[in-house]
């Protein structure tokens, strides 16, 4: 591959992980944030990551400490740690728009040995079907 087609490629890629509709986070097996994408950054805004290195683990602490612990208990270098698990947000008050629920798949990749790939999605829809779902119930 010649260095325009490199650079290509690297533009299409760039663009896939901008674009994706996934939250998108690249961490340490500590919790430490190293890259992610506008998705990832607008999905975790609302835990007040501050400024300085975040920390994905320190961010869900307050809520949940069971992703840092699923982490460390997790001893094969490559593989699933958790799948779609989901963490229940601060109510968000009036704002409609507010998540109500983020899933967190995170992934411990054979390529670097101290890295985690975390996707991260909304989950407010099933938690409000869930809830009208319950409400039917009654």
């Amino acid at each position: 591959m010649n260095a325009a087609e490199l650079q290509l490629e690297h533009r299409a890629l760039q663009q896939f992980l901008h674009l994706a509709p996934v939250g998108l986070v690249r961490a340490t097996l500590t919790g430490q944030i190293t890259m992610m994408n506008p998705k990832a950054a607008q999905l975790l805004a609302p835990l007040d990551f501050g400024e300085g290195d975040p920390n994905l683990f320190d961010i869900l602490e307050p809520l949940t400490a069971d992703v840092r612990l699923l982490v460390q208990q997790f001893k094969r270098p490559v593989g699933v740690v958790c799948d779609s698990y989901r963490v229940a947000l601060p109510d968000p008050g009036t704002a409609a728009e507010a998540p109500l629920a983020l899933g967190f798949t995170v992934l411990r990749l054979s390529a670097d040995g101290d890295a985690l790939m975390i996707v991260v999605t909304d989950q407010s829809m099933a938690v409000r079907l869930q809830r009208l779902q319950a409400g039917w119930g009654r």
